[in-house]
């Protein structure tokens, strides 16, 4: 009754039903009744959470998840998962993380070796958040301890449910091992999910192939492997760059902005803006990180063709965009410093200081003034930060005196 009133939106009345089953019957040993308490139990617990009250919510799942634990005949199954899937919800949003952490891996460590479909839906999912936290927690090789779990389980899975996870799981796997500094796994990673899902039409496979054609790039590159990279970036582009769909849009851009940027190195800037232009050309609609990555390579390639207007009018349109990042990119304070160091400091001082980055690029200001002669009144740690700054910026002007 508790699940047919909450499915009907009627919360408060499946929250008095599922509370009069669990009094009448909590104290009881008969199993049928034991499994009918737990599954209240999480009916209850949802019903709680849905009126906002988390706190209630979590005990409740955690009374029901301490009683399957005992039950030795699980014919409710789905219910333990669902319960341990909602605690890990709500304790993910109270900040909780390990806690949720641990709610996830019991999912995992208890149902992955079910043949039932919901049940394995649920166990991909609890990897995948699982996962996704350890990443943004910055627990790398735990995370990808996650992912390799994901396509070890699921790889060998045809269901349509399953593809996108596992797919995406090689988008989190290149890009860890090329964050671990690993590159030759990372290629490898692509390399396998290209094998396995690059000619594939299902729609959650398509995002992720074309994430990991961005990823294969971007290895490519920073490994000097630049004709290997081209040959990506151009079969992304031409994959892609009609696109409609967001993710396949974004990687198409991310390649147009990677052969931009070394058609700049290579001294060629009026090619890295035609190829920069059919970037920002669609406005404001693509990432952020793009957008502001692809006006840093068009000023510089603007200020090459002795250009400094059209230069300085690309960072500012780069500024604009900066407070939108949450971390703050150090590819783009890279960026900014090299341009400082050609436009010339007082400029670039001048017009961080009239964006609207001014107090996120504060480092970067004081690097500038100290440059200029100047005195800024500035905390310890941002004038140690500004003198990390002005040493790049002199190792830059040594490379660009030759």
């Amino acid at each position: 009754i508790g699940t047919a009133l909450f499915r009907l939106g009627r919360i408060e009345e499946s929250l008095a039903a599922s509370e009069a089953v669990v009094q009448s019957f909590r104290s009881s040993d008969v199993q049928m009744l034991r499994e009918i308490v737990a599954g209240s139990l999480v009916n209850k617990g949802n019903a709680l959470s849905a009126l906002g009250r988390k706190t209630e919510a979590i005990e409740s799942w955690d009374e029901a998840i301490g009683r399957y634990r005992t039950i030795s005949f699980l014919v409710v199954a789905d219910s333990f998962a669902l319960a341990l899937m909602n605690k890990a919800s709500a304790l993910l949003q109270d900040g909780r993380t390990d806690e949720a952490l641990a709610a996830w891996a019991e999912v995992t460590e208890r149902f992955a070796a079910s043949d039932q479909p919901h049940l394995l839906i649920m166990v991909a999912n609890a990897l995948k958040y699982r996962g996704a936290l350890l990443e943004r927690l910055g627990r790398l090789e735990e995370a990808l301890a996650v992912w390799v779990q994901v396509e070890e389980r699921f790889g060998a899975s045809e269901a349509p449910e399953f593809v996108e996870t596992v797919a995406g799981s090689f988008v989190n796997i290149s890009a860890i091992l090329f964050d671990l500094n690993r590159p030759d796994e990372a290629l490898a990673a692509c390399d396998k999910a290209l094998e396995r899902f690059g000619s594939s039409s299902a729609p959650g496979a398509l995002d992720a192939v074309a994430c990991i054609l961005v990823n294969k790039g971007v290895v490519l590159g920073h490994s000097n492997r630049i004709e290997e990279a081209q040959d990506v970036w151009n079969e992304t582009i031409e994959r892609y760059e009609a696109s409609k769909a967001p993710a396949l849009r974004n990687a198409a851009e991310a390649a147009l902005s990677g052969r931009a940027g070394y058609e700049l190195a290579e001294g060629r800037p009026a090619a890295a803006i035609e190829l920069v232009d059919r970037v920002l050309r669609n406005g404001k609609d693509g990432p952020p990180e793009y957008r502001v990555r692809c006006n840093l390579i068009r000023a510089s390639a603007h200020l090459a063709e002795g250009d400094s207007v059209a230069c300085m009018q690309d960072v500012r349109a780069a500024l604009i965009f900066l407070p939108r990042f949450n971390p703050f990119p150090k590819v783009i304070l890279d960026g900014l410093s090299h341009l400082a160091v050609n436009l010339g400091p007082e400029k670039m001082r001048d017009l961080i200081v009239a964006s609207p980055s001014a107090d996120l690029l504060l480092p970067l200001t004081t690097a500038l003034e100290l440059e200029l002669g100047e005195e800024p009144r500035v905390a310890k740690e941002v004038e140690e930060v500004a003198e990390d700054i002005r040493r790049d910026m002199a190792e830059r002007r040594k490379m660009k005196n030759g």
